[in-house]
């Protein structure tokens, strides 16, 4: 009896055998959220339905070029932005974890610090954006309140002086409304007093001074419109050189944001009007928010690469820098 219970168990723990190094060799790859290069939750670290974006659709796809099955062959596993890169730092803690990404720069000093990266997954670079408040339209912003005030002022001062030295012949009323219509009118002044031609003579030349004036502001609000508030190239950007120098530079004005919805809010928030910052994120808003506009698209340049972990064979390596050539070569970048 006993011989025949080992003979019906012996079938069950093979397969769980077969099971447990069937999981132990399945390949974990880390990232965190930053979208819209990559999206997931921590909250279900592990559900592939919930993995998206850009890169994401990147690497599955130089994966499943190199045969390698999720959820067979490898897993995502999402976590924060730092337990990401302290995984894969020289002394890795998890056998099976091949390596992060998520928006990593290729940079000299990860480099030099013993990161090892794949090929570039995607490049990008830094992109300007440009925070437009929907004003009234460009031709009735020429003119200020106290302009208006005063253009509806000097009418009535014009109609009092005429009412005064025409002898009150006409009610002040008259004088005022003609005072109004001289804007309108070219023989309006023949049956005037001289002092009364004079000033409807002064009224037409402020006229004539507006119509210049009106034209020539009209204009450099048009082209600053047009410019995006006169940002058109990276030599305009002098002003804000020091935030643009570094990133460093921009994070003490920003706070670290890894979602483009938070970023929003943080525009929202603090009225900035340009913000530097990786191209799908500034593209992303740019595409979904109407108020803003990308001026400056990867002024400053990088690549995006997946860190390897230490302990990753040179095979697997070999496999994924295959499989990143594969994928670019059936489709570009642009039509991730």
């Amino acid at each position: 009896r006993t011989s025949m219970m080992r003979r019906k168990l012996l079938p069950l723990l093979i397969l769980l055998k077969l099971e447990y190094i069937f999981a132990a060799a399945m390949r974990e790859i880390l990232l965190s959220a930053y979208d819209p290069i990559t999206n997931c939750s921590t909250d279900d670290p592990l559900e592939p339905t919930l993995f998206s974006g850009i890169e994401v659709n990147i690497i599955r796809h130089a994966l499943a070029t190199i045969n390698w099955t999720e959820g067979k062959d490898y897993y995502f596993n999402c976590t924060t932005w730092d337990d990401s890169l302290d995984a894969t730092a020289l002394n890795p803690t998890r056998p099976n974890l091949i390596g992060t990404f998520g928006g990593i720069t290729i940079t000299e000093e990860r480099l030099a610090s013993g990161r090892r990266f794949s090929q570039p997954t995607m490049s990008s670079g830094i992109s300007l954006l440009y925070s437009y408040t929907p004003q009234a339209s460009f031709y009735l912003r020429t003119f200020t309140t106290d302009y208006l005030i005063l253009m509806l002022i000097i009418p009535v001062f014009v109609g009092f002086c005429m009412y005064y030295f025409e002898a009150q012949g006409s009610s002040a009323v008259n004088y005022i409304y003609h005072g109004f219509t001289m804007f309108f009118k070219v023989d309006d002044i023949v049956f005037l007093g001289i002092a009364s031609k004079m000033l409807g003579l002064a009224l037409k030349v402020l006229l004539m001074i507006t119509m210049m004036l009106y034209v020539a502001f009209t204009t450099n609000i048009l082209t600053s419109d047009n410019t995006f508030g006169g940002v058109a190239k990276v030599a305009s950007l002098r002003v804000y050189e020091d935030i643009v120098r570094t990133a460093g530079a921009i994070y003490q004005l920003f706070p670290d944001i890894y979602d483009s919805a938070s970023v929003i809010q943080e525009l929202n928030r603090t009225g900035i009007t340009y913000l530097a910052y990786d191209d799908p994120i500034v593209s992303y808003i740019a595409y979904t928010q109407c108020n803003y506009y990308t001026v400056l698209k990867n002024f400053n340049k990088y690549d995006f690469g997946f860190i390897l972990a230490t302990n990753v064979s040179k095979e697997d390596e070999e496999l994924l820098n295959l499989g990143l050539t594969m994928s670019y070569a059936a489709k570009t970048q642009t039509a991730w």
